[in-house]
């Protein structure tokens, strides 16, 4: 399989992937020391159970039918997978998940109320002539993670005359320089705002190699959602913290933005760091995925995610009513509503009224369209496509960084898991059609891709190898079904859609948070949930509301 770069047995499943276990995820830094602190707050308490991995938690439970529920310890009923999840991670571990800090017995992220608003400045007088290029590199590793997450960074630019760690206008600074030896420095997010603090110390190299700085920043920002790092998971390393609180969320992950690559176990040998598969499942599990708004192409029917619960909306007339709770991510095929069950939850399927979901596939650390149908990844990060019509899972390729399908049956695209080579599935059979990518979006029939530096986006010719520079940098990009394709600039300023030829952008609106629709085109507010509708006839936006 051209996707699989790790020599790892296959994994049969039946029925998509049982129930999987967690265990680690996320690569890489900046070569020499470069960042990080222990927050002295980060402690763990260990149960009075033997230690046991999930999977073999998993296996000791009772499935019972009639009440709906799975029974651990002979009469402890768990309903649904977070809740086994969290009982398991209270009682069964001695840190209790990427790798993640732990605050007490709980993960140490953002809630709900922050993280979709995490503001900062940067120092304009710390950082001097190299002010640009950190504003730049900032809205571009923040691109990166909210492309894979449901999180969003806000620079606060009025703030960066007085960006110091005294400045509770912002959640943190961004200055310079970082402590003796290191090039980055971040903090976790229960740190205090006086303490909060994402410090770089400016390197020679990084004046010709963005990617080097880029990276840095990245994995910097990692550590501000709560990421630790990969590396001190690898047993028997220098780089391996035996006594670290720190619960991994996927299986390790020699490839992670957060795995130094000088430490032991380290694969990555692109010269920078990147998020890899693992990264973005294991952020989706902790953040849910950046998928809030969907709708179907066909009746029109508009689901959103409400902010402030993580509950799912169906939109009727001016009327919203609640469909599911809290998943890790959802999306439509035509008229149909799936979902991801929360943290690695069940695949489910939304029977179109109330709340009525059909469990359609076991545990997976992600899902997406291809092909026009349902696919989704297991914890070795291998691709399963379901058929609706016989209830069944295929295995139709190994791991890759990233997915993207084009509209209708059209060919699934891949990146490789170094993101080296971009592949594309026709008839069955995966073929090498292109170069080094950061990230793949599709649009209609057509296919684009973003450099690694995040600085250049190509339209692929449709055969060969060939791609066209169509545009530079953005914040965000959204393919439409019939191939309208759209972009949000760096700094989340304005939404321009793309003529279809040269590199001519059409400007289309305003500062959003985000755009979302394969159908119709949707944003989000600033500052808040309220969604728009575009109209591309009228080049006009209507309010649509929000759950």
């Amino acid at each position: 399989m051209p996707l699989a770069a790790y020599s790892r047995p296959f994994f049969a499943i039946g029925l998509l992937l049982g129930p999987l276990s967690l265990a680690g995820c996320y690569s890489p830094e900046g070569d020499t020391l470069e960042e990080d602190t222990a927050d002295e707050e980060l402690v763990a308490t260990a149960g009075s159970r033997p230690l046991m991995s999930y999977e073999e938690f998993r296996k000791t439970l009772i499935w019972v039918p009639s009440e709906g529920v799975w029974v651990a310890e002979g009469d402890i009923p768990l309903r649904g997978e977070e809740r086994i999840r969290q009982f398991y991670e209270t009682h069964y571990t001695a840190s209790g998940a990427l790798t993640v800090y732990r605050l007490v017995s709980s993960d140490n992220i953002w809630s709900r109320a922050n993280r979709l608003n995490l503001t900062y400045c940067v120092s304009a007088s710390a950082f001097g002539t190299k002010y640009s290029a950190v504003v730049d590199a900032m809205n571009q590793a923040a691109a990166a993670w909210e492309n894979a997450a449901n999180v969003r960074f806000v620079h606060v630019v009025a703030e960066d005359s007085n960006c110091t760690n005294l400045n509770n206008n912002v959640k943190f600074n961004v200055t310079s320089p970082a402590p003796a030896g290191f090039h980055g420095w971040a903090m976790a997010p229960s740190t205090a705002r006086s303490d909060n603090q994402l410090r770089l110390t400016w390197q020679a190299a990084w004046d010709t190699d963005t990617r080097a700085l880029l990276g840095v920043v990245m994995h910097e920002l990692g550590h501000t959602l709560g990421f630790d790092h990969e590396h001190i998971n690898v047993p028997g390393s220098p780089c391996e913290d035996a006594a670290s609180t720190s619960r991994q969320v996927t299986d390790y992950d020699s490839l992670s933005v957060m795995h130094y690559r000088h430490c032991q176990g380290s694969t990555n040998t692109t010269g920078a760091y990147f998020l890899s598969q693992r990264d973005i499942e294991g952020a989706q599990a902790l953040y849910e995925a950046p998928t809030n708004v969907a709708d179907t192409t066909i009746s029109g029917t508009l689901y959103a995610r409400k902010r402030s619960d993580g509950d799912i909306y169906k939109k009727s007339g001016s009327t919203w009513t609640k469909v599911s709770g809290p998943v890790q991510a959802f999306l439509t095929i035509g008229t149909t509503l799936y979902a991801l069950g929360s943290s690695f939850g069940n695949v489910l399927k939304y029977s179109g009224s109330g709340t009525t979901w059909t469990t359609i596939g076991g545990s997976a650390n992600q899902i997406f369209v291809c092909e026009n149908a349902l696919c989704a990844t297991n914890s070795d990060g291998d691709v399963y496509k379901y058929s609706d019509s016989t209830n069944t899972w295929s295995n139709i390729a190994g791991p890759g960084a990233s997915f993207e399908s084009t509209a209708g049956s059209g060919p699934l695209y891949a990146l490789s898991v170094d993101q080296g080579e971009v592949w594309r599935r026709l008839s069955g059979t995966w073929t090498n059609v292109g170069g080094a990518f950061a990230d793949l979006f599709g649009a209609g029939s057509s296919m684009y891709g973003l450099t690694r530096d995040r600085q250049t986006l190509k339209k692929y010719s449709g055969s060969g190898t060939t791609w066209t520079t169509v545009g530079g940098a953005g914040r965000q990009w959204q393919g439409q079904s019939n191939g309208a394709f759209y972009a949000l600039t760096p700094d989340a300023g304005a939404v321009y859609r793309y003529d279809g030829t040269g590199t001519s952008w059409s400007y289309v609106g305003g500062a959003s948070a985000r755009l979302y629709g394969t159908h119709d085109l949707y944003a989000t507010e600033v500052n808040a949930e309220d969604i728009w509708v575009y109209d591309p006839g009228t080049n006009s936006w209507s309010y649509v509301g929000k759950p």
